[in-house]
């Protein structure tokens, strides 16, 4: 009877340290899981917000191009792409530029003197610089806030000729 009893506290011991190594490799692939889920979701968030701003941009100035529309400036000490519009008779400019962690966008009429912080929030990143390459071609450089940077050429098609969009 007790060599059986004691084989009955084996048998049970061996179990219970099954179940238990069976219980911490389920944590380690669940912990493994989470940390990739992470890093992915992380980077997907990245780079979502570069497109997005790139992306947004580019609509904007495509959908602008008329001819002397587009320009880069200087808005209160920072680089500034310049989209000018006619509305009810009375000159617009929508103005795109990076402050405090986010790239901004606001309009206003021309010669109206406003702050850096009085733009509309677009898409938080570490930083956006604009150039005009020629009269026709713009690049757009984007940095966002894990580092990545990218940029995005941008043909105007009004500056020589081209379509005009209803001008």
């Amino acid at each position: 009877m007790k060599n059986n009893n004691n084989s009955h506290t084996i048998q049970t011991a061996m179990a219970l340290i099954m179940f238990c190594l069976f219980l911490v490799s389920i944590l380690l692939v669940l912990t493994s899981g989470v940390k990739s889920y992470s890093s992915i979701s992380s980077k997907l968030s990245s780079r979502y917000e570069s497109r997005t701003c790139l992306n947004y941009i580019s609509s904007k100035v495509k959908y602008n191009d008329k001819e002397d529309s587009i320009d880069i400036k200087d808005f209160n000490g920072r680089n500034a792409l310049y989209i000018k519009n006619k509305i009810d008779g009375k000159e617009f400019n929508t103005i795109i530029y990076y402050y405090d962690g986010y790239v901004k966008e606001l309009t206003a009429e021309e010669g109206k003197k406003l702050g850096l912080s009085s733009g509309q929030d677009i898409v938080p990143i570490k930083s956006i610089e604009f150039k005009k390459l020629k009269n026709n071609l713009l690049k757009i450089y984007c940095t966002d806030n894990k580092g990545d940077k990218k940029d995005i050429y941008i043909s105007l098609k009004s500056e020589y000729g081209g379509t005009n969009h209803g001008k």
